[in-house]
């Protein structure tokens, strides 16, 4: 495995862009509203066909009308008002259209990021021009690399894809050539590398076109612009570039950070699992490789609206498909305040633009929105301080866990899960409560609210049925609420894999072991020095390797097991009634001590002292439930829910490091600080109003520090009780509050 190397300082770098629009991407809407259906039929077969007959839309109908079009919806996203910089991708651009030049970069606020590989569109942009597609590819790389060099810094960025390089395309490339499940986790490891460096998902395009005799040189030039491929050819400098990469999965980060080729990954997401999980996985890798991290928003909503795809607008302003502005709104106010260096949405073009009354474009809701969101994150409030991230959550490199996958109890697409496997899906299902763990089941739950009957409908239909109810008023809030959730213990964990260095490992008080990762060899060591400086270890008796860890752990194995369903936590005196539990028994050192036990007087937590850190020993296996009914392979059993004493002692240790408490109904929640002042965003995803109350820590003079609300830039009451503060907040269904806590003056003024 590669070692990380030194980083750069991710909290410098923040980019708020949109996406701009090609002549074939824009809103059914918009081109509806302007042409007639014939001309939009072919323009879809331009884009859906590569067989080389569409080749140019020039001949057609009002091209120059569309192509007006296009430039009146760019002229108005490339401004400052939306953003600090723009996005283009290649496949969507004309032909003949050259990229920004530096002074249209500089006017839409200085950064630029273009997202290019080889893709099936690619081939019909090269017939635009003229040409084949290896030379038309290669030109729009030399005109990137031109301007990234031009402008200089980190002000362009060459967006080198998701699809291509993510882990849930690997899967499905090898699901449709039937390929075998593997037999180990390393295999898997391999073959996504193999993926990644070698085949990418640009091969769909080459596909298409390899029966084609006619086709064959022309093959094999485009071949020749995978990026590893053009990289190497091109003897490429990629650590002084400024080269992205990304994808769909989260897990997908560390492993592309440890493949060092890339400054930046770039997580496509709303669906696929939910926002949080994504943010805990990509930013710890970003922390791990000390690389930048950004999130993609992908807006496409398909089956569940009857292909309506993204959010869109009639000329009276009554959406008609795709998620609510308010879900877009929070969506990306939570990922500014996640810390994420690059935030923009895919669509920009679709959900911010309608037919107007008077034959111009207009503003809709979700542009109005996004501008005031811009101003907020790029001029009233730039400084939005350190996310308060205190866990570290280790995992085996080779862990294979994916959202989509953990909902089948499968890593790596086709593994099978053993007992650590289910820790990870468990722990996430407590974390971030109601997270999806696929696509399909957003933004609905099981149930659909228009009946079966629905998806036994043609899609054009699905599409009709749907716009009809929204005309109706029908309001589906209530189903978005997986796309975000609230969160138990706050948006505060980070995800790290087993080659970290000691450095980034300090960077938290407290590490948690999920999975099956194991206590052993060089792990051992690092994590008994990292506890020894200062730092506190969370580690289950299932996860003890190899090796004497007696002074470590003041715990040793007597080498029996029972079985419980109780528990009592010592520290506050709770008692639980739980499902039936495995765990170990285990004998404490003198300077250890039992800080939960069973009915059975049974130790299930254990504390001890080590250096100036402190080991947190559990004995229930997995911190999980015992599911005696549903075997597994090799005599193995499924391990079904997280103990309630696992949720109060990670409630514990969370409360232990943070500045605030959030008391309350449950409720998403970020913490972050800027020297010593405190920001705290509540973020309301039900249908309910949320009542609730922020509790400082111990402040210094509590009177003299002044609490604000940043969206409204009003303030807001407080009370000093003790040593700190506590503030009363009132939130409306779907809404959130920024709150600011800050000492004798109002921070980011």
């Amino acid at each position: 495995m590669e070692k990380p190397q030194e980083g750069i300082d991710s909290g410098e770098l923040y980019l708020h862009v949109n996406t701009l629009a090609g002549a074939f991407n824009l809103s059914d809407e918009l081109l509806a509203w302007k042409f007639d259906r014939d001309y939009l039929e072919r323009i879809a077969y331009s884009e859906r066909n590569f067989d080389g007959k569409a080749r140019d839309i020039s001949p057609l109908p009002y091209s120059r009308d569309l192509q007006d079009l296009v430039r009146q919806i760019n002229s108005a996203l490339a401004t400052p008002e939306f953003g600090n910089g723009i996005a283009v991708r290649v496949s969507w651009m004309h032909g003949s259209e050259d990229l920004p030049t530096p002074a249209q970069v500089e006017r839409a606020g200085g950064y630029l990021i273009v997202k290019c590989y080889v893709h099936p569109w690619c081939f019909n942009r090269a017939r635009e021009r003229g040409i084949r597609a290896g030379p038309y590819m290669e030109m729009r790389i030399d005109q990137i690399l031109r301007l990234m060099e031009a402008m200089g810094g980190e002000k362009v960025w060459w967006f080198i894809g998701d699809e291509p390089f993510s882990s849930y395309h690997w899967h499905g490339y090898l699901t449709r050539r039937g390929a075998k499940p593997f037999r180990s986790r390393q295999e898997a490891f391999e073959s996504y590398r193999e993926f990644v460096f070698v085949d990418q998902n640009g091969r769909e395009a080459l596909e298409h076109l390899s029966g084609r005799e006619e086709y064959r040189a022309e093959l094999e030039e485009a071949g020749q612009l995978f990026f590893h491929l053009y990289a190497k050819r091109r003897n490429l400098d990629l650590a002084n570039l400024n080269i992205a990469c990304g994808s769909t999965c989260p897990m997908d980060a560390h492993y592309q950070f440890e493949w060092n080729f890339s400054r930046m990954f770039i997580l496509e997401r709303v669906f696929l699992g939910g926002i949080q999980v994504g943010v805990a996985f990509v930013r710890g890798a970003a922390k791990q490789y000390g690389r930048y991290w950004g999130m993609y928003q992908e807006l496409w909503d398909g089956k569940h609206y009857g292909w309506a795809n993204y959010t869109r607008f009639d000329r009276d302003l009554n959406r008609v498909g795709g998620l609510t502005p308010g879900m877009l709104l929070r969506a990306r106010l939570v990922v500014f305040f996640s810390g994420v260096n690059v935030n923009f949405i895919k669509a920009a073009h679709q959900t911010h633009f309608a037919p107007g009354k008077d034959g111009r474009l207009q503003f809709t809701p979700v542009a109005e929105d996004h501008k005031r969101l811009a101003d907020f994150c790029l001029r009233r409030h730039p400084v939005r301080g350190k996310t308060h991230t205190p866990v570290a959550l280790l995992l085996e490199h080779l862990h294979g866990w994916a959202p989509v996958w953990a909902e089948e109890d499968k890593v790596w697409g086709t593994i099978p899960f053993e007992e650590g496997d289910y820790m990870i899906s468990n722990f996430f299902d407590e974390a971030f409560p109601g997270r999806p763990a696929a696509w399909w089941q957003l933004p609905f739950p099981p149930y659909h609210p228009f009946g079966r009957r629905f998806f036994s409908l043609s899609k054009r239909h699905r599409t009709e049925e749907y716009r009809r109810r929204l005309r109706q008023g029908y309001d589906h809030r209530p189903y978005e609420h997986r796309c975000l959730t609230s969160s138990r213990w706050g948006d505060c964990f980070d995800v790290l894999l087993e080659n970290y260095s000691l450095e980034v490992l300090r960077q938290y008080p407290m590490v948690v072991m999920l999975g099956r990762v194991r206590l052993e060899g060089d792990l051992a060591v690092k994590l008994a020095e990292y506890v020894k400086g200062g730092g506190n270890l969370l580690v289950n008796v299932r996860q003890l390797g190899a090796g004497d860890l007696r002074d470590l752990l003041g715990v040793e194995l007597t080498g029996e097991e029972g079985t419980g369903t109780r528990s009592h936590c010592l520290t506050c005196g709770r008692t639980y009634e739980e499902p039936e539990y495995r765990y170990s028994k285990v004998r404490l050192s003198p300077t250890a001590e039992a800080k939960a036990i069973n009915e059975h007087g049974d130790v299930l937590i254990a504390e001890h002292p080590f250096g100036r850190g402190r080991v947190v020993v559990t004995t229930p296996h997995y911190l999980q439930a015992y599911d005696g009914d549903e075997p597994l392979e090799e005599g193995q059993r499924r391990f079904t829910a997280f103990l309630e004493i696992a949720k109060d002692l990670i409630g514990h240790w969370v409360d232990r490091f943070s500045p605030v408490k959030v008391e309350g109904p449950p409720v998403e929640y970020i913490v972050n600080r800027a020297e010593d002042d405190i920001i705290v965003v509540l973020v309301n995803n039900e249908a309910t109003e949320w009542k609730g109350r922020i509790a400082t820590g111990k402040l210094e003079e509590p009177s003299r520090w002044t609490v604000m609300e940043w969206w409204e830039d009003v303030p807001v009451p407080s009370r000093v009780e003790g040593d700190g503060l506590q503030v009363d907040v009132d939130m409306p269904p779907w809404g959130f509050k920024v709150i600011a806590i800050c000492r004798d003056r109002q921070l980011g003024k």
